[in-house]
């Protein structure tokens, strides 16, 4: 190593940021919007780095177009920016010193590295083939595939799956704070490494990760190997779903803990009702015992408690009942509840004597609630067909139980629509209507994703922008089996 402070760390897994910690490329992304203004005669706003700094490039794209009025579509705006970043990918970013020697010498250690990254998967590869490293990586992941960027820790736990390492054993290796903060709240080791870019935080840098670093060129690698007392399953979450079985494994319990999976959160069932259905409808609905289902409740909760719990078809009073008894008895943290009426096939799922419990017993106790149109306009006597029926029918939900309500406008008319009725205020997440009527077991999907989150640690309604996005990458995924309304493809993330 050419520096004499030297940093010597144990890992079996590396989970690489790309610019500004592998590659001098910040450059790059804080000069392209500046670029793209001056070709048009347009003077930057001050915080216009800012813009470039925490976003992905989709994301960064729609406040761009917004904070300076730009005309062009989106998609133009999107194609222009990536000619001028494209062709500095292409020919001119290269690798920090020491980068090179860094990686060249942990593929020898044998340890599995992957890249984690704002920037667009092209560009990635322009600079990684034209360097011939392409050979180091398990895996190289934009945030574009992820839908959201490193405020969230989507990306690197993507990354995990692919190294196949574990979370004690790996560490992220950025530059940024914003990202370096997500990794650590997300149970990572974190390196920072010093780049002009961040100079300004550096001092929260120092103090929030395990090591930082001026140069790669002070670093050196061993290969993990861990007391045994350390327990590599320190940081992980439970989940628990309460809800229906479904033949098919598109909708209920068994979406559930697809969803589960795909979260790195270990999932737990609780089975009340068992559905012989399938993408074409449902044939039949058998209600487990009420005193089953409580005992269910109670094994899971003497034992591995859940961070957070996920509550879908609930078909009898009695049923609705014993689970709102056990709920009040055993007080979880996080309690998101979908309340299942119809499948989406147009079979019913529920009692109508049910309903009234579902109302009085089990909806005060929810701390996120998940209708579609049809469950808000039951629950709250409100006929919904426009926005204003929406916000209407989400205000009495929310008087009613005190409860986040997201209330899902998919068959609404246009774009996908959904309100949040957070804390008072109003939240519309708008997303493009994706051509695929294969969506069997989304309302299931969304819940659990919202369950996911909450118990990872983030806040509402970063929890469920998340999990809506989570949801869209599934949808637009195509998968397209079964002679109905197929699933879909929770592990899309992963292919």
């Amino acid at each position: 190593m050419s520096s004499s402070k030297t940093h010597t760390i144990q890992l079996a897994g590396a989970i690489f940021d790309f610019d500004g910690t592998l590659f001098e490329s910040m450059h790059v992304w804080y000069g392209v919007l500046k670029t793209y203004l001056k070709q048009r005669d347009i003077t930057p706003k001050d915080d216009i780095d800012e813009v470039s700094r925490t976003l992905s490039f989709s994301e960064m794209i729609a406040l761009f177009k917004k904070d300076y009025f730009l005309e062009d579509s989106l998609e133009k705006i999107a194609t222009d920016l990536r000619a001028i970043i494209t062709e500095a990918y292409r020919h001119e970013v290269m690798p920090k010193p020491g980068a090179l020697e860094l990686l060249e010498s942990m593929h020898k250690a044998g340890i599995k590295m992957a890249v984690a990254s704002a920037s667009p998967l092209l560009e990635l590869e322009l600079a990684i083939d034209r360097l011939g490293i392409r050979k180091y990586f398990e895996a190289i992941i934009s945030v574009e595939e992820i839908g959201r960027g490193k405020t969230y820790s989507d990306v690197y736990d993507v990354a995990l799956m692919h190294l196949g390492t574990r979370k004690l054993d790996t560490w992220v290796f950025e530059d940024a704070y914003h990202a370096a903060l997500t990794a650590k709240h997300s149970g990572y080791k974190v390196l920072a490494v010093k780049d002009w870019s961040s100079a300004n935080q550096e001092p929260e840098l120092r103090d929030l990760c395990d090591v930082y670093v001026e140069s790669l060129e002070e670093l050196e690698v061993e290969y993990a190997t861990l007391p045994q007392k350390m327990s590599p399953y320190k940081y992980l979450k439970s989940v628990l779903t309460i809800a229906g079985s479904d033949s098919s494994g598109g909708a209920g319990v068994q979406a559930d803990l697809k969803t589960f999976l795909a979260h790195g959160v270990y999932g737990q069932s609780v089975i009340n009702s068992i559905t012989s259905q399938n993408t074409t409808g449902v044939q039949e609905v058998f209600d487990i015992p009420a005193q089953t289902v409580a005992s269910q409740i109670d094994s899971v909760f003497s034992d591995i408690v859940p961070d957070a719990v996920k509550i879908g078809m609930l078909s009898s009073p009695e049923i609705i009942k014993t689970v709102a008894d056990k709920l009040k008895e055993y007080k979880p943290k996080h309690v998101v509840l979908d309340p299942v009426m119809v499948a989406q096939s147009g079979g019913s799922l529920m009692h109508t004597e049910a309903l009234d419990n579902l109302k009085n017993l089990l909806l005060p106790l929810a701390s996120v609630i998940t209708p579609n149109l049809y469950e808000a306009s039951v629950l709250s006597d409100t006929s919904i067909k426009t926005k204003e029926d929406m916000l209407a029918a989400a205000h009495k939900l929310s008087d009613l139980t005190g409860a986040t309500i997201v209330l899902k406008g998919g068959h609404l008319q246009g774009d996908a629509l959904d309100l949040v009725l957070i804390d008072g205020k109003e939240v519309w997440l708008e997303a493009k209507r994706i051509d695929n009527e294969n969506t069997h077991g989304t309302g299931c999907t969304l819940s659990s994703a919202i369950a996911c989150n909450l118990a990872r640690g983030e806040e509402t309604l970063n929890a469920i922008k998340g999990a809506k996005n989570y949801v869209n990458g599934a949808i637009a995924s195509q998968m397209n089996i079964g002679r109905g309304s197929g699933p879909l493809d929770h592990i899309y993330q992963h292919h």
